[in-house]
């Protein structure tokens, strides 16, 4: 449950169903691994301290591996949300390539924000589902 605490903080127009939260990480446990990843990146970020995701973007990129269709639950399958997963392993790809080009911060944030929204996105869609 403080998984989900922690990664609704902030989104406070969204309604936590706790059972639907433990199922979530039960179920797919490389979605929790994934945001284990990258909260503190992003947290760091905001703060505007990008070493973080400087030294983590690698592992994120192999987070993002880790999710697929295949291990996507069934009971969260979905157009929406297979979407949702291909445009995160993509957006990760963007995070990590401007990382590894010493792009600018400003576009390092700029990616990782929208890496987060589409994190939320699909764990949205997937508690929505129950």
């Amino acid at each position: 449950m403080k998984f989900f605490k922690s990664l609704f903080a902030n989104e406070k127009s969204f309604a936590l169903d706790s059972a639907s939260a433990k199922s979530l990480t039960e179920s797919w446990p490389q979605i929790r691994a994934y945001h284990e990843i990258l909260i503190k990146p992003f947290h760091d970020a905001e703060k505007g301290n990008l070493e973080t995701i400087k030294s983590d973007s690698f592992i994120l990129l192999n987070r993002a591996d880790d999710l697929t269709i295949e291990n996507l639950p069934a009971i969260y399958r979905s157009p929406k949300t297979i979407e949702s997963l291909i445009s995160l392993r993509n957006q990760t790809k963007v995070v990590d390539d401007l990382v590894n080009q010493n792009a600018l911060d400003e576009e390092i944030k700029k990616a990782l924000h929208r890496l987060k929204e589409i994190f939320y996105c699909i764990v949205e869609t997937c508690l929505s589902k129950n």
